[in-house]
């Protein structure tokens, strides 16, 4: 897989594992799954509980016998309710925040107690969490509290499902995924790369394992498996997470399975834990039996993969040194370790080399420290990557100083003389861990390797530099890396690792990426996570401990990480630090035992860590009968105990005193001290926080040296600790006997931990008397190991002893494996008989004789040999395999050969003589039916004539277009890679122009070249007249450069248009696709989705059955649909009936998939959307950061308006699919953002008449589909829809209908359901009639022509101010605008007799005054009282802004008083610039409009907004300046002021361009946007249905050619109205108020919007013929969908579908005059159905089997070919039966026109003995769905 491919890959979809269709998320804690547990006995109990937790998942409201524990006012109340036994189930009620950010309901069920149990004092700090009252800060909580607290907080919570609750009732110990912080979810739903740091236990393993695990469980749509490996290097953690990860996935599975089946799987559980006897778990051999010995071998079976570094780098080497035997690396004898073995460690250094080093060098050095310099810096470092030797240079090393990664070598000339005489006094051939990783960088390359694609490494921190540019090798995805560590545990004397020095090294690495370098992919770059919730400890424990790591980081810094300050959920107990007491051993043991005489009754949670294992065998020595557990600090290192108790830590302290007061320059902040002198210091402070934190409840801490005193001293002053003297009542140790499945549990997980004596205590104290003894033969091997070479074979003769001692009393099934290994030991020892016999008991024979030969005793090796073995060598089933293929010499006998082998397992061997005899075409062909490709076209090109050439073209592209179907986003399989790599020896001259197309297609999709993949999509789709021509490979290729939404934010509006324009096409094909009629039958469907017509043993077509290749993505539709276990064969096979809907539904969901996909990215994009700052104040803050667009042109506006176009053309094509619910909302969505662009916020954004249709391709076509949408909207709106978004999609649905549909509007805007089923609040009364809903008025304003549109648009927005309705501003003032404009125009109209003199004066934007003077003129019957009530209804808007703004809305999701400053800035503006607009126009109203503005609430207003400078106007002239500032003359609007030609001109108004009045078509021609969408003809319907209350639509030219020259009755039924003249000679300092100046009193007809009468109303309702209409489409269609319903059951079902077969022959013709006739076309259409299917049963299954088998003999032993021979020719025989029975009595056949019911008896009989054959071949019954049994039932008995 190439890299540039891997971003393809789907995201995480964590929502698969935690979907649930309850209405409340109900939580499981350990505590209440241990208690359910134990209920398992008392069944009713366990069902009282599982009734309860499923009513709570289900219900909204808490149960009514529930009671409330804990209160308090909290919304989180604790309640319980009682169960029927006494006992109460406790649980609290809580939300959660689930994977895509929505709050849900939860229950939280805590565990079952009785009353006693309940501690409320506990449970209400539970339930206030981090937010305590101040009456609970008052309240103290003894300890026992704290630690019930602590208990409480640190539950691992798991959602309720059937799975948990069948695996809790039959006792099966599954693991499941538990609920995660906000934190833990982020790093695992992040789509690339990522570095998580964080202290232990803070959760960087359980994040990186889930992240594996619903990595793997993602549908990623290779046609592979997923490669991911998890790395570490402790073998332990890699097993115990292979294990946690085995049982997830287990659990996962088990929500398949039926309890019985859960049942098996548990009990079976049982018997292994039983047999679970720890054999196999040495952590010195690093030997892996499941795995393959080389890299390059790993198959998809082996992942995901858990392993080491070290097994790992085992698996490397085996691939750069292949030995010549490939038995040499398992003839190795484990005994004596594996692949760890001749690595170099620090104790081999401390023996070998440093003893024996001059002590005048050495002196004044550490060999600890120096080993870490020698392994992190020397050799490990960055630098040491690209030297020779694989080190740096002593100048090198001499330059980096303090820049170095530990910067501790306070010598470094010293510490690099002793690495040079490391080098040379090392033995030969002796290596260490850097030499390793030195060769492999070198030497290892993955050529034909398997890359990893997700590698995750943990304990990061435990390797070296140049480890991990060779993990980062191994894996080519930039966005497959996990790297999680904490740098504060790096207690290894080879670690001087920092998380800074691993991020700058792969930064490096990938900046010289070759990809990166050429620009074809970005460069990546890992997002840092930390975790700082520590999980295990409470805070006592967790802030003394954060204590440490404060001083490490400052006097350290370079050594340690900084990270955020560690945190704990829980309060506890401080650490006690024991002072004053006895210090002697004997004092400490009076301390241990108290007053006692008896041994300690510690507990298996107890643990005593000690400096060293000196010190821990002195302990043990000197206190007889201390039966706990004693650990070092590495030791202890990743176990967890509840109790801790550190014994002299600082006294046993490789540091002194003086060292240890360094620790109080951190209370003093005094300078930076020398950290080379205090080196030591380091280690000992990260050793002392691995101690700490091991503890989950108590630590304690017994020292009383000095060396203690610097770090009591900080604890003490940061009040970290309490101090117990001697004389005071000190806690005890001790808390009681833990059961022996306890001892036997911590005995396992510490055995892992290689702490044999330890572990063997546990054992002991669990009465496990085999396992006690494994450990003690365990523990003599490993000291054996470690022995000096004198000692050695004595040591490994003990431990071999050890090993017989437990052969002994070893289960039966483990002798072997004891004296297994008891022979490895000896033969270690190099006592070679004993060797033998103990492999001999092993029944190892091979290795017995091997012993036997060694020692000479070559009677019991001949022994050995003579008799039988199962696992002995015999070559003589193979040798038989070697005769039919090399018997034949002769050409004459070469048909004979190819017969003999035919019906012999796969055709290898015929394939092998073919190409003997150069016959290279026949044996390709042979190699195609095999299912090799690739050695087909290899066999077609060595042919070497024309005609092969073209078929090995045709093979390429056909296994081209199987390896990468539809879904396909990158080729993964090594098949195809080779295929592609085939395809360069083609001879493209020969290719047509189609097949060069294909083949460039895949090359691109290998390449991951999106671009050119999308130039092939359109040029295979543009014309069917191209030679290119090919919608199959078009729609392979968009949808392959599509996998995933491109990321659009950082691109230009250009490449987002090309972008959709892309998009539009592939939803056009994948539509046509859906649609397609006989799907299955169709080549190009077979091509493009993998699957074919299933073919017979001789290659003839099965009727209706079809095979799925195994990377077609019908595979997972199939199991989604139809789980079904697959067979090992790579193919699956189907009958068409269910394969069409497959695929139908497969394409149905893909189309879906993508458009919404592309419709979730593009609502984020905000490139479409302009920025409110820039079009405010001209410059944006954010500058080239801000993403949104800055563009205030036409061009720009246009190009906004062609986006939304766009969406709109793509989303179409979903609308004859169903789902329509979901394309509905999308529809409203865009819609509503539509509409915002049409209407901006601002005047220089841009509005309606801006747009400009031929700038926008396929205008026309959207305009039709928006009409349709808005048709649609407009039905939906009703009582139903949610009252928060009503009025905002009323008014913009109206209003977009007014201006794209108004001529066609009155034919349904007048029947919609808000009309006639409208919520009561939006109604209101007509005078002396019923209730209507006021968005009559609304329709009445924006399309009618009765009464006073004005009025009632005015009426609308007054009713729904008043009464408070939600509705946003921003669809709100476009409206009000509107009805200004038409008030402002109408009433001087009026007055003047609708002469255009009486525009005079009128001040307006261009915008308004097109507006009203659009293509299609209609007036709405202003009157002068309008402008009073406009005035009022604009000031309450700008007084409710300011004084409410949380009750005026912004969009559906904002109130004004979260918005931003611009915004608001931008809409108060607005509202003023209206006011004064009327002001400007109407000279009486001035004064109230200024005292409204100027006394507007000033509590919440920004002193530098720009809408001060109305408010702060002194007089109306300022506040008229300020107007006319605010609207400077753009492309978008401006400021005009129309002038009569016979009056003189003033002067020239601020921002204000003049326009000399001549008659309307000059007028509206001077203000009209050239081209704009008033003045275009494409808003015309061809047919307008008529109306009797439709719109009375009238031209501009036919007002004007009705405007009268002498006196007449004025156009508006209007009484006139003295018009004053404007008066141009004002003085300059009492400027005139622009506009119209009328001064008469706005009130004079301003009474009541309804003083007046106003028309009927207008809703109309489905007449009789209308309502009969839509009942008869209504039938025809769903009589429709039923009979396409039955058509899919039937093709779903076999039976049905035979059935119809069967039908349709009887319907042709089949003669039924005589009674036998008659009776025969009843078994014809009864029983024989059945029969067919069962048959057809029959026959999939052995196409199936026969797959399988050939699959197998290609990897079967030899022994096993002539056992899967047999298997082959009886499947063969039943496929053979099968077919020929099928053809017999299929309904089309011959035999039934005779009716012979005598015939079908027969036949039936051949059915039954067919059944008996199926039988004995499938191992059981075929007929399980009963069709045979009912076929012969009613056959045989008549």
């Amino acid at each position: 897989m190439e890299s540039s491919v891997y971003s393809n890959l789907p995201p995480i979809a964590p929502s698969a594992f935690f979907t649930s269709t309850a209405n409340n998320v109900v939580l499981l804690s350990q505590r209440i799954r241990r208690h359910l547990g134990r209920y398992r006995g008392n069944s009713a109990t366990f069902k009282e509980i599982t009734k309860i937790v499923k009513r709570l998942s289900n219900e909204d409201a808490l149960p009514k016998e529930h009671e409330i524990v804990i209160d308090a006012g909290m919304d989180t109340p604790i309640c319980k309710i009682k169960l029927s036994d006494g006992t109460n189930l406790v649980y609290q009620a809580d939300h959660i925040i689930n994977v895509e950010g929505e709050a849900k309901k939860s229950l939280k069920l805590f565990g079952v107690f009785s009353n006693e149990k309940v501690d409320k004092m506990a449970l209400n700090h539970v339930a206030q969490g981090s937010t305590p009252t101040p009456e609970d800060i008052l309240l103290t909580l003894d300890e026992a509290q704290d630690l019930e607290i602590h208990d409480f907080t640190r539950e691992k919570f798991v959602r309720y499902s059937d799975s948990l609750m069948r695996s809790l009732w039959v006792g099966l110990d599954s693991t499941f995924i538990f609920d995660l912080s906000r934190s833990e979810q982020e790093i695992i739903n992040y789509p690339s790369s990522c570095y998580v740091t964080g202290r232990s236990g803070t959760g960087k393993t359980t994040t990186m394992l889930f992240r594996m695990l619903m990595r793997e469980k993602t549908p990623h749509g290779l046609d592979r498996c997923l490669r991911q490996a998890f790395v570490t290097q402790s073998k332990v953690l890699a097993a115990r997470v292979q294990e946690y990860y085995r049982k997830l996935e287990e659990s996962l599975e088990n929500s398949s399975r039926s309890l019985e089946e859960i049942r098996r799987i548990a009990t079976a559980k049982m018997d292994e834990a039983d047999d679970d006897d720890l054999m196999g778990q040495d952590d010195e051999d690093d030997t892996r039996v499941d795995l393959p010995e080389c890299f390059s071998e790993l198959e998809d079976k082996h992942f995901p993969l858990f392993l080491t570094f070290n097994q790992l780098c085992r698996l490397l080497e085996a691939d750069c040194q292949k030995p010549t035997n490939p038995r040499a690396l398992d003839a190795r004898n484990p005994a004596a370790g594996s692949s760890t073995a001749d690595i170099l460690s620090f104790d081999d250094f401390v023996g070998d080399c440093w003893s024996r080093m001059n002590p005048q060098i050495t002196r004044r050095l550490n060999p600890a420290l120096v080993w870490s310099e020698i392994m992190g810096v020397i050799r490990g470092s960055e630098g040491a990557v690209n030297t020779t030797n694989g080190y740096i240079s002593q100048s090198a090393y001499l330059a980096l100083g303090h820049k170095a990664q530990t910067a501790f070598a306070r010598y470094p000339e010293d510490v690099y003389r002793v690495f040079e005489l490391y080098l040379a006094k090392r033995r030969p051939g002796v290596r260490d861990a850097a030499d390793r990783t030195h060769m492999l960088l070198k030497k290892f390359s993955l050529g034909n390797c398997n890359p990893i694609d997700f590698l995750y490494v943990d304990e990061v921190q435990d390797n070296m530099v140049v480890d991990t540019r060779l993990l980062r090798k191994l894996c080519p995805n930039p966005h497959g890396f996990f790297w999680a560590g904490d740098t504060a545990q790096t207690i290894s004397v080879e670690c001087t690792f920092r998380f800074a020095d691993l991020t700058a090294s792969l930064y490096r690495m990938e900046e010289a990426d070759p990809l990166v370098q050429a620009g074809k992919r970005e460069l990546v770059k890992p997002k840092v996570f930390q975790l700082s919730t520590n999980y295990r400890s409470h805070a006592g424990i967790v802030n003394a401990a954060s204590s440490v790591v404060d001083i490490l980081v400052a006097l350290f810094p370079k050594s340690i990480d900084r990270l955020d300050r560690e945190t704990s959920p829980s309060k506890g107990p401080l650490p006690t630090f024991f002072t004053g007491c006895d210090d002697s051993i004997a004092g400490f043991a009076q301390f241990l035992c108290g007053n006692g005489t008896s041994a300690i009754p510690f507990g298996a949670e107890q643990c005593i860590i000690v400096r060293s294992s000196d010190e821990r065998d002195m302990l043990r020595s000197k206190i007889p009968g201390l039966e706990v557990c004693i650990m070092t600090p590495y030791e202890s290192k990743g176990l967890e105990f509840n109790d801790v108790l550190l014994y002299d830590f600082f006294t046993r302290s490789h540091a002194n005193d003086r060292e240890w007061g360094v620790v109080l320059d951190v209370l003093s902040n005094s300078c930076p001290i020398d950290q080379s002198r205090y080196a030591i210091l380091c280690s000992e402070l990260k050793c002392l926080y691995v101690a700490m934190t091991r503890a989950r409840n108590s630590l304690w801490i017994w020292d009383s040296g000095v060396n203690a005193k610097p770090m009591k001293e900080v604890w003490l002053n940061r009040q970290q600790i309490r101090i117990a003297g001697p004389n005071e009542t000190i806690p005890r140790l001790e808390v009681g006997h833990s059961s022996s499945s306890h001892w036997k549990q911590k005995g396992r997980e510490i055995f892992r931990r290689k702490s044999y004596q330890e572990a063997m205590l546990c054992f002991e104290r669990a009465k496990c008397p085999y396992e006690a003894a494994l450990c003690r033969a365990y523990l003599f091997r490993a000291q054996a190991r470690q022995a000096s070479p004198n000692l050695r074979n004595t040591a490994f003769a003990d431990a071999a002893k050890a090993f017989l001692d437990c052969a002994r009393i070893a289960p039966n099934h483990r002798k072997l494996q004891c004296n297994q290994y008891a022979g490895e030991c000896f033969s270690t020892a190099q006592l070679h008989e004993k060797a033998g016999d103990a492999y001999q008991a092993s029944e190892n024979a091979t290795l017995a004789a091997d012993s036997y030969r060694k020692a000479g005793n070559l009677r019991k090796c001949s022994d050995v040999t003579q008799i039988p073995r199962p696992n002995a060598d015999n070559g003589r089933t193979q040798s038989l395999l070697r005769v039919p293929r090399l018997g034949f010499s002769g050409e004459s006998k070469l048909k004979d050969a190819l017969e003999a082998l035919e019906h012999y397992g796969p055709n290898d061997h015929r394939i092998e003589i073919l190409q003997r005899w150069g016959r290279y075409a026949e044996a390709a062909e042979l190699s195609l039916k095999e299912g090799d490709t690739i050695g087909a076209v290899d066999l077609f090109l060595k042919q070497d004539d024309a005609s092969s050439h073209l078929r090995a073209i045709s093979c390429v592209l056909a296994s081209l277009w199987k390896c990468c179907p539809l879904g396909t986003s990158q080729i993964g399989s090594e098949d195809a890679k080779v295929l592609l790599d085939r395809a360069n020896r083609l001879d493209l001259q020969r290719m047509s122009p189609v097949q060069g197309a294909q083949l460039e297609a895949f090359q691109a999709i290998a390449s991951g070249n999106k671009l050119r993949l999308r130039e092939l999509g359109a040029l295979c789709s543009a014309s069917e007249n191209s030679p290119l021509y090919h919608p199959t490979l078009a729609l392979l290729c968009l949808d392959a450069a599509f996998d995933h939404v491109p990321t659009l934010h950082p691109v230009g509006i250009p490449s987002i248009i090309a972008i959709l324009g892309d998009y539009y096409q592939l939803g056009n094909l994948l539509r046509i696709a859906v649609g397609l009629p006989d799907a299955c039958s169709r080549s190009s469907m077979q091509q493009l989705l993998g699957f074919q017509v299933a073919s017979d043993l001789d290659g003839s077509p099965i009727p209706n059955q079809y095979t799925i290749c195994e990377p077609s993505p019908l595979n997972q539709e199939l199991e989604s649909t139809e789980p079904r276990p697959r067979s090992a064969s790579s193919t699956l096979v189907v009958d068409g009936g269910q394969l069409s809907c497959l695929v139908r539904n497969y394409l149905t969901k893909r189309l879906y998939d993508k458009l919404f996909d592309l419709q979730n990215q593009m609502a984020r994009v905000s490139a479409i959307e302009l920025c409110v700052q820039y079009a405010m104040i001209g410059y944006c803050s954010k500058g080239d950061e801000c993403s949104r667009s800055h563009d205030l042109t036409s061009e720009g506006y246009n190009q906004r308006i062609r986006v939304y176009v766009q969406q709109v053309m793509i989303m179409c094509h979903l609308a004859s699919l169903p789902r329509q619910y979901w394309l509905k909302q999308a529809q409203r969505m865009w819609l509503q953002r539509f509409y915002g662009t049409l209407y901006p916020v601002s005047y220089n954004m841009g509005n309606i008449h801006n747009l400009l249709p031929h700038k926008i391709p396929n205008f026309r076509l959207a305009l039709g589909l928006l009409r349709h949408w808005l048709r649609n909207q407009s039905i939906l709106i009703d009582k139903s829809f949610p009252p928060q978004h009503y009025m905002n999609n009323i008014i913009s649905v109206s209003m977009l209908i007014s201006k794209l549909d108004l001529e066609a509007a009155p034919s349904y805007l007048w029947m919609t359901p808000t009309l006639f089923n409208a919520h009561p609040e939006f109604t209101r009364s007509f005078e002396g009639g019923p209730a209507v809903s006021i968005v009559q008025d609304l329709f009445c304003c924006l399309i009618g022509n009765h009464g006073q549109p004005l009025r009632r648009g005015i009426s609308f927005v007054r009713h729904i101010l008043e009464r408070r309705f939600v509705v946003s501003i921003n669809f709100l003032l476009p409206l009000l605008e509107k009805l200004v404009a038409h008030a402002l125009v109408e009433i001087p109209l009026q007055r003047s007799g609708c002469a255009i003199e009486g525009l005079h004066g009128l001040t307006l934007p261009r915008s308004w005054i097109v507006e009203v003077f659009q293509q299609k003129f209609r007036a709405l019957h202003a009157d002068i009282g309008c402008i009073r009530h406009l005035r009022q209804l604009f000031e309450r808007v700008l007084t409710t802004i300011f004084e409410d703004p949380a009750g005026m809305w912004y969009d559906d999701a904002r109130t004004l008083d979260r918005v931003t400053p611009p915004l608001k800035d931008a809409l108060v503006v607005r509202v003023c610039r209206t006011l004064v607009l009327i002001g400007c126009n109407y000279r009486n109203v001035q004064t109230n409009i200024y005292d409204a503005i100027t006394t507007v609430p000033r509590n919440d207003w920004d002193p530098r907004a720009r809408y001060t400078s109305f408010i702060l106007a002194p007089d109306w002239y300022h506040m008229s300046l300020a107007m006319r500032c605010s609207m400077k003359a753009c492309d978008m609007d401006e400021l005009i002021q129309l002038h009569d030609s016979q009056r003189p001109e003033g002067p020239p108004a601020q921002n204000t361009r003049r326009i000399v009045l001549r008659d309307f078509k000059d007028l509206y021609q001077r203000v009209a946007y050239p081209g704009g969408l008033s003045s275009a003809s494409v808003l015309s319907t061809s047919v307008v249905p008529q109306a009797s209350h439709m719109t009375r639509l009238v031209t501009l030219h036919d007002a004007i050619g009705t405007i009268p020259t002498t006196k007449v009755e004025p156009r508006f039924n209007l009484p006139t109205i003295p018009v004053q003249q404007f008066d141009d000679s004002m003085s300059i300092k009492h400027p005139a108020p622009m506009g119209a100046q009328t001064e008469w009193d706005d009130t004079a007809q301003g009474g009541s919007l309804h003083d007046q009468p106003i028309d009927e109303d207008f809703a109309r309702q489905l007449n009789e013929v209308e309502k009969s209409a839509a009942a008869r489409i209504f039938d025809a269609f769903r009589a429709y969908k039923r009979r396409r319903e039955i058509s899919e059951e039937f093709q779903k079902d076999p039976v049905r579908r035979h059935f119809a077969d069967c039908m349709a022959v009887i319907d042709a013709g089949l003669d039924a005059g005589p009674q036998s006739s008659r009776e025969y076309v009843y078994l014809f259409r009864g029983p024989l159905p059945h029969i067919l299917s069962y048959i057809e049963t029959v026959r999939d299954r052995s196409l199936a089997r026969r797959d399988d088998m050939k699959r197998q003999s290609r990897t079967a032993r030899h022994e096993e070919l002539e056992s899967i021979h047999s298997l082959i020719i009886e499947n063969g025989d039943l496929l053979r039966a099968a077919r020929a029975l099928m053809e017999q009595i299929k309904p089309s056949s011959k035999h039934h026109r005779e009716c012979s019911i005598e015939w079908l008896r027969g036949v039936t009989m051949e059915i039954h003995a067919l059944d008996v054959k199926a039988c004995h071949v499938f191992g059981g019954e075929v007929g399980a769905d009963a069709n045979l049994a009912i076929g012969i039932k009613v056959l045989l008995s008549r």
